[in-house]
Parts: C-alpha cells; sequence; structure tokens
C-alpha cells in the first residue's frame, strides 16, 4: 500500500498577513509530489490552510476528515510559525493543554517571575482551576504528554540533525494552537491505532519555523523534506519497506491492420515486504 501524507499550515495571524508556515506547507507540498517519497496519486499529498482559531481547527479535521481515517494515509507534518526562533524547530511532544489554557499558564507564569522579584505572593485559586480543567483530552486516563509518532530514536534522524546548522530537536511546541493542534492529532491517530491494530500507526511531526529572514523559505521546505527522505531512509531499514517498479515496454502492434504504439510507464512506488 502506498503512502500517503498531509501538511498543513496557519492562515494570516495579527501581524502576520503572508503566513510563512502556510507558503512553506505549499512548498513542501509541491516538492513531494515531484519525489517518490509518497504514492504517484494525484491525492497522494493533501495540503491544507489552517485558519489560527478554534473554528479553523474544527474546519481542518471536518475538511480532511476522510483522509485522516483512510487506511492509506502514512504521514501527517504540522507547520506554524516561532517568530522568536532562528531555526527550524522538530517538535518531540505535544501538551495536553488548551489554547486559552495555555496562554493563562504562560501569563500566570509571567506574574509569579515578577512577583518573585518583588517578593509578592501569589494566589490565585480560581486561575488554577481553569488551568486545571483546560485540558484538550479530559478523560480519566489521558496523558499529559505525547511524543511524536516518528521514530525519532533512530540514529539515522539523529545523524541528520546533528549536520544541520538551521534545524533542532525541541520539546516546547508553545502553548496555542501549534500545540492544540498537535496533540490533538497525536491523540487521534493513537485513538484510530487502538480501533485497529492492524493498521500502522500514522506518522506526525510539528515543526516550528522561523520568519524569512532568520530562514528563508525555501531552506524550510527542503529540510522539512530531507527530514522525510531520512524516516523513509529509516523505514526502510526498520520496518522493511521495498522500491517495487512498474515498467511496461516500448512495443509496436498491429491490430486489424493498424499499426499501435504502446509507451512505456513507469512508476515507482514503496510497498511493506
Amino acid at each position: 500500500m502506498a503512502p500517503r501524507i498531509i501538511v498543513t499550515g496557519y492562515g494570516p495571524f495579527r501581524d502576520i498577513t503572508d503566513n510563512p508556515s502556510d507558503l512553506i506547507a505549499q512548498q513542501v507540498a509541491a516538492r513531494l509530489r515531484n519525489t517518490n517519497l509518497f504514492s504517484t496519486d494525484a491525492d497522494a499529498v493533501s495540503n491544507f490552510t489552517v485558519s489560527v482559531s478554534h473554528e479553523g481547527l474544527a474546519e481542518f479535521y471536518a475538511a480532511a476528515d476522510d483522509t485522516l481515517d483512510s487506511p492509506t494515509l502514512s504521514h501527517i507534518v504540522h507547520i506554524g510559525v516561532h517568530a522568536a526562533s532562528t531555526k527550524v524547530n522538530f517538535e518531540l511532544v505535544g501538551y495536553n493543554v488548551t489554547s486559552e489554557s495555555g496562554l493563562a499558564q504562560a501569563m500566570a507564569k509571567k506574574r509569579a517571575a515578577a512577583a518573585a522579584a518583588t517578593n509578592e505572593a501569589v494566589n490565585d485559586d480560581k486561575e488554577a482551576e481553569d488551568l486545571s480543567s483546560g485540558k484538550i483530552d479530559q478523560s480519566p486516563l489521558a496523558q499529559d504528554l505525547l511524543p511524536s509518532t516518528f521514530p525519532v530514536h533512530l540514529d539515522e534522524f539523529d545523524d541528520w540533525m546533528s549536520t544541520q546548522s538551521k534545524a533542532a530537536w525541541s520539546r516546547d511546541a508553545g502553548w496555542y494552537y501549534c500545540n492544540e493542534i498537535y496533540y490533538s492529532t497525536l491523540l487521534r491517530v493513537r485513538k484510530l491505532r487502538k480501533a485497529n491494530k492492524e493498521r500502522p500507526l500514522v506518522k506526525v511531526i510539528f515543526v516550528h519555523v522561523p520568519l524569512p529572514e532568520a530562514v528563508d523559505i525555501d531552506t524550510c521546505a527542503q529540510l522539512v523534506v530531507q527530514f522525510l527522505e531520512v524516516d523513509r531512509k529509516a523505514s526502510e531499514k526498520e520496518i522493511g519497506w521495498v522500491k517495487t517498479t512498474t515498467n511496461t515496454t516500448v512495443a509496436h502492434v498491429e491490430v486489424n491492420g493498424e499499426k499501435k504504439v504502446v509507451r512505456e510507464e513507469k512508476k515507482t512506488v514503496y510497498e511493506k515486504q
């Protein structure tokens, strides 16, 4: 079964009218369509622009519902902007915190730091109550964090990252919609896997990209594609993906006295052994 991928970026946000994450996501999708990393079918690479809001997240999951639940889906790459960063950060974990609760938590930390500097006491039970209820997954067995489902523990990933000056691992997906979509997607693919043990676990990663003045859009897109190429190499070694090529040889045939040409067709896909 040939693998498929979803790539997402974000739409305009505050003073960022042309969101670099969306431009990079589009470029990644375009580059992937010209590689043999995924199926050569037209719909093998799906690209979505997500609005920066709860409604935007809901609209994405609704629009991508069929693809997300498809047994052919193998990879999901979410891309967002981290304006203060100077590198492309590949996020290793998502946290079970809604965007509103995350912002409140960040503000609480700032207030606590300010209070500590002036030796003032901080006592806000209501805020603590709000934070405890602001979870994406509120089930009794909910996990506080979920790791990326990419096999980043494999040597191939560390070997690649060690050669990159503009990329880094990160454990800070933020406290806003970037983290919320990351944890939500990680939770969803795990539920799909739990419901069907025969289904491979979809690989999900969130990539935080800096503003173009720190790392240009082409370089960011190239790094994301390289990361997926490393995953393919690691997967071939780890779980036995093999490359299969179908050829139809050029031939001249005669049918009812009329000469016809059968053209050569060449299609490369990856399948499991």
